[in-house]
């Protein structure tokens, strides 16, 4: 009965242990989102949250109900900004950098800047902490409450120190001054609060869509089995025909039907692989980059052979780390797609070297390269190519395999990078840095062609 007990309680210590650990990736290590959601109804909404109410609160406060102080020139500028907003349609452009950089600091200037100088030149009115109070919970709905955070304090610091050197200290008793900190920390708490439950509620949506994902992928191999039978059929059937030409035939659809089967099963296993985007179990393996790549080239269901005879792998120098083979097999997998895809899009024709893989090593670095020649990438995406559900493909990719891809590379303590357009050629150049295992011998340059 105690060794029970103490099984069910290291059970539910570890249980524990998981909850926190996700806590705290979900939390402090997960990727910062400047805009949450930066969909286009939610940018509209900000512009015309932005162009709107500004003018009708300078109504509101200076002529309806005139006991406050308000300021044409900042309800100006404010609302200046949101029609900018709907002008320039940034609902297409939200991806480029600078455009949400924009956006970032036009919701700070309005929400904590803006409404904390109001509070002060209000010397603390009801009104103004409600609608201070408000912007800060406005703020950590619309970014990411790191940014918000730091967002708030940054702003109640730049308006505290301007007013403190440009204006007289605002009218407000010692009790009401507390009594206001104690209601600020209480709305920032739960501003927070909210923040962090929504991104663990966005991340618990993610899981239960790619364990979806992983189902579907799984229960598509009871018909591809079924198929199969039908390629085993076909051979018994060449075997009791005295025709050639039938017995032709039909090797030929018993053979096109296992390659095609070959290649639905590396699909669903590719999917599969993606669908534990969030569930990748740490890699122990020593693994060798050149085995690697000419296994995973070797390997690799071409649907011709045009496909594989375009391909160009190098090694310079080779080198060994520490993960998990398989997946990163599938990390090489998921960039021949790429750039298969990438080269018919680009209605190329296959030319040797249209994909080139090249292996090396400097200093404690090792380097996977795989490059193509094919439509490249634009830019401004880039840095969302390794988001989970981002794709270049909208109507055909689901956006898992760079998510993948790169989740694996971090569990080798590497890195994936992407460079577009790369030497001044249409493609793209995705970059694999790993941390050796141990310094390896440099062998001379050799280049095979796969």
């Amino acid at each position: 009965m105690f060794h029970h007990l103490q099984r069910l309680r290291a059970k539910l210590d570890i249980r524990q242990t998981d909850h926190w650990n996700t806590f705290i990736e979900q939390t402090l290590h997960s990727p910062v989102q400047w805009l949450v959601d930066p969909t286009s109804a939610r940018l509209m909404w900000l512009g015309s949250f932005a162009m709107v109410l500004n003018p009708f609160f300078y109504w509101l406060f200076t002529y309806y109900v005139p006991n406050t102080t308000d300021n044409l020139v900042a309800r100006s500028i404010l609302a200046g900004s949101g029609l900018l907003v709907l002008l320039t349609g940034f609902s297409k452009l939200w991806k480029n950098t600078w455009a949400i950089v924009y956006l970032v600091i036009m919701t700070w200037f309005q929400l904590p800047v803006f409404g904390f100088w109001m509070y002060l030149a209000n010397n603390g009115t009801d009104v103004w902490l409600a609608t201070s109070l408000c912007f800060i919970l406005i703020f950590h709905i619309v970014t990411d409450w790191r940014v918000a955070s730091i967002g708030t304090l940054l702003g109640y610091f730049v308006v505290g120190f301007l007013w403190w050197i440009f204006n007289e200290p605002p009218k407000i008793n010692e009790k009401t001054w507390v009594l206001h900190f104690c209601m600020l920390i209480f709305v920032w708490a739960s501003a927070i609060m909210l923040n962090i439950s929504s991104a663990s509620r966005r991340q618990k949506q993610l899981a239960d869509t790619l364990a979806t994902i992983g189902i579907m992928a799984h229960e598509l191999r009871t018909p591809l089995s079924a198929i199969s039978l039908v390629a085993d059929a076909l051979e018994i059937n060449k075997s009791l025909t005295t025709d050639p030409a039938l017995q032709d035939r039909l090797a030929d659809l018993a053979n096109r039907t296992r390659e095609l089967t070959q290649q639905m099963h590396h699909q669903i296993d590719t999917q599969i692989a993606n669908a534990r985007l969030l569930k990748l179990p740490a890699g122990k393996d020593i693994v060798v980059a050149s085995q690697l790549v000419e296994r995973s080239i070797h390997n690799y269901p071409f649907v011709t052979e045009k496909e594989r005879q375009c391909i160009s792998f190098t090694v310079y120098n080779d080198f060994e780390f520490i993960g998990s083979h398989n997946q990163m097999r599938q990390v090489i997998d998921n960039l021949i797609k790429n750039a298969l895809t990438s080269l018919y899009k680009a209605n190329s024709n296959f030319q040797v070297g249209s994909i080139s893989i090249l292996v090396n090593s400097i200093q404690e670095q090792g380097i996977i390269q795989v490059s193509d020649k094919g439509i490249g990438i634009d830019p401004i995406l880039q840095k969302f190519l390794f988001s989970p559900f981002f794709s270049t493909n909208q109507h055909t990719g689901h956006g898992l395999g760079l998510a993948f891809c790169r989740r694996v590379l971090s569990s080798t303590k590497g890195q994936i990078s992407v460079l577009a357009n790369y030497s001044g050629q249409k493609g793209a150049q995705f970059l694999m840095t790993i941390p050796l295992l141990q310094s390896t011998h440099q062998s001379s340059s050799r280049g095979d062609q796969t």
